[in-house]
């Protein structure tokens, strides 16, 4: 179903509804169509989005935001979801400690209580806008997202992955000419102004701007251009300190965010752990565009010191593996291919945190299993029955990326729904 004048289209799986959002449209407009007792999302107009030419992500036009974060208002998540600087290590160990104190006293399976409908987001990865995104939705009356929050009648559950975005531009110090404008906006003297000369130098080889030679296509030009006046190490050493740190503000910003709000509404805001959600490497180290786990924590211990990574790390532990919703829905980061006992979940045993974490379900190539036999329907619904669901309960997962082509991934006759892509912004609504 195609809205007009829209970026979206709505898919119907069983129950599910998945939405997607294309980022490169010059406005955002979501649009979360529901049943008749349920309130209708509509796109917010009252901000306006407008395109980066350079890096093809959305951005608000608005000097950079100063103050907290204060996830109460919209417009501190807005401003907030922009920032190019660090908080102080003090504000980010009070909404650790917040949200741990929250999430110590919940189960490793967290039950949602209520009945309201219930958005499941995709794959996070330091994107700050997209969960801005779909806080800013508004219903026919005009309460956003963020309202609904507030008033108890609807429930967010992220799939997880808070940490590490998934572009290699932010991580390979290689590829940062292609999106010299975004770094040039986001650094600080000396680098910005060694920045601007290096662009200079290579967009009077190519004749036109770094920005319109990559929206053309045209690497080709650009290479050349940089192989013949290559990065000099003093710019490459500091463009590698400059990426860590932008990634760092990105993914702590995140998890600000995901930590405030789950502090303020524990019972309508949840947060499920993904296997990048993992900084003292508990289950595996994630080395996708550099050694992004050995990175983070060592810019973590270098900057704040042992005891925040631990502190953090508990944050991670008090994490749910599973988040249920009326015997009917089941949310996890991955889909297990072992049977799991209830128990090994509520103790966080390393192999069930795994299993939750960290598989491959993606069944047509056997090999990127490892040649291990593909997950089988009995495997899901013994899981489903131990994890005391019924078996014609729907099963969410994020993890694996679906092929480009598509919106979501379904397997198992629509029982088990996968929602993710590291550039589109995929969720999925149920009531």
């Amino acid at each position: 179903m195609q809205h007009p004048g829209s970026t979206i289209s709505v898919r119907f799986e069983r129950k599910a509804k998945e939405l997607f959002v294309n980022n490169v449209q010059y406005r955002i407009a979501f649009e979360l169509y529901q049943k008749t007792q349920t309130p209708e999302l509509v796109a917010d107009t009252s901000v306006q989005y407008v395109r980066d030419e350079t890096t093809s992500l959305v951005t608000e036009q608005s000097p950079e935001f100063e103050g907290d974060l204060n996830v109460q208002e919209l417009e501190s998540i807005y401003g907030y979801s922009r920032k190019h600087t660090l908080e102080s290590q003090e504000d980010y160990e009070t909404s650790i400690d917040k949200a741990t104190e929250v999430l110590e006293q919940r189960p490793a399976i967290e039950k949602i209580q209520n009945e309201n409908p219930t958005i499941i987001i995709s794959d996070l990865h330091a994107r700050r806008e997209f969960l801005t995104h779909v806080l800013s939705q508004k219903d026919q009356e005009g309460r956003t997202v963020l309202n609904l929050i507030k008033e108890g009648k609807i429930n967010i559950v992220c799939v997880g992955d808070g940490m590490h975005s998934e572009n290699a531009s932010n991580w390979q110090v290689t590829g940062f000419v292609y999106d010299i404008d975004t770094h040039i906006k986001e650094s600080t003297e000396p680098l910005t102004s060694n920045l601007i000369e290096y662009k200079c130098v290579i967009e009077s080889q190519i004749g036109i701007s770094i920005a319109d030679a990559v929206r053309n296509k045209d690497f080709v030009r650009i290479k050349r251009a940089k192989n013949m006046y290559p990065v000099s190490p003093e710019l490459e050493e500091d463009m590698r300190k400059h990426l860590l740190h932008a990634e760092m503000v990105r993914s702590f910003g995140l998890m600000q965010m995901v930590m405030e709000l789950k502090s303020s509404y524990p019972d309508a805001f949840h947060f499920i752990r993904g296997n990048h959600d993992d900084v003292e490497g508990q289950i595996s180290d994630v080395t996708k565009y550099a050694d992004e786990s050995t990175d983070v924590r060592n810019w973590i211990t270098q900057t704040y010191g042992d005891d925040f990574l631990s502190k953090y790390a508990r944050f991670e532990r008090a994490l749910p593996s599973i988040i249920t919703q009326s015997n009917s829905l089941v949310v996890t980061h991955a889909l297990p291919d072992e049977v799991l006992t209830q128990d090994a979940v509520l103790e966080r045993d390393t192999n069930a945190l795994k299993q939750l974490m960290w598989t491959e379900n993606r069944e047509a190539d056997r090999s990127q299993r490892g040649n291990k036999a593909p997950i089988t329907e009995r495997v899901v619904r013994s899981n489903l029955q131990n994890f005391g669901l019924d078996e014609r309960a729907i099963w969410v997962i994020g993890h694996r990326d679906v092929e480009p082509q598509t919106k979501f991934r379904s397997q198992f006759d629509g029982k088990v729904i996968q929602i993710n892509d590291k550039e589109r912004e995929l969720i999925t609504v149920f009531d």
